[in-house]
């Protein structure tokens, strides 16, 4: 009734709020190979400043284990399933995780180091487009090229690999940079499904516009981020 008085109305999105100490979650570098232990913490928001959160008596969590995911950055949280999301990225001096390069893991959150593998977008369309392929690294590599120097993808980084990553505030999507062929991944969750798998048949991609101003091979995408059923 267009003439109604008195009336509340409010609206809330979900995804812009959360419990008064949530737990944040980053990622741990460690040199070497994957059994270096490269990996996925949390601690709680609250944490005191100065704080070790190496300590897993401070609040650490554990997320991932061992060689289960190795070298990540970007991150996305799945709220319904409590699910993190992790993707491969090409540090120096660190490896990638058994996956490879367009590897996106998934692991459950609270400690319970089950980290899979959610998807590897070097598998859809051409073969290794999204990450790229990476060269010999590490102890049976040249010594240029050993953990300590790892001299072979210096000129590698933001160019192979994935970028940030993030999930759609429904839980639906989850959206990853390819840093090989600068394209954003949007790769559609199978609904129900916990832990969350992937619909490997709807993944689609779309090229970075290409700023004007700038030459191609100069430009790199990165970050990426979901706000009212947008990507950014």
């Amino acid at each position: 009734d267009a003439g109604a008085t008195g009336l509340n109305y409010a609206l809330i999105s979900p995804g812009d709020y959360c419990q008064a100490n949530p737990q944040v979650a980053t990622s741990c570098f460690r040199r070497g190979g994957t059994s270096a232990s490269s990996h996925t913490v949390s601690f709680p928001y609250n944490t005191a400043a100065n704080t070790n959160v190496y300590d897993v008596a401070s609040g650490r969590t554990n997320e991932t284990a061992g060689t289960q995911n190795g070298a990540t950055y970007g991150m996305g949280w799945h709220r319904s399933t409590r699910t993190i999301f992790t993707g491969a990225v090409l540090k120096r001096h660190t490896a990638l995780g058994p996956s490879g390069s367009g590897a996106i893991y998934r692991t459950t959150q609270g400690g319970s180091t089950d980290a899979a593998l959610f998807i590897d977008l070097s598998t859809i369309g051409t073969a290794n487009d999204a990450g790229g392929v990476i060269g010999a690294r590490g102890a049976t590599a040249p010594s240029s090229a050993d953990w300590a120097h790892d001299g072979n993808v210096y000129d590698d980084i933001t160019e192979q690999a994935l970028g940030d990553i993030d999930v759609s505030e429904d839980d639906s999507k989850v959206y990853a940079w390819g840093l090989n062929n600068k394209r954003l991944y949007t790769i559609p969750v199978n609904a129900g499904t916990n832990p969350p798998t992937a619909n490997t048949a709807g993944v689609t991609s779309a090229a970075m516009p290409q700023p004007g101003s700038c030459l191609a091979a100069n430009t790199r995408p990165f970050a990426v981020t979901a706000n009212n059923g947008l990507a950014y």
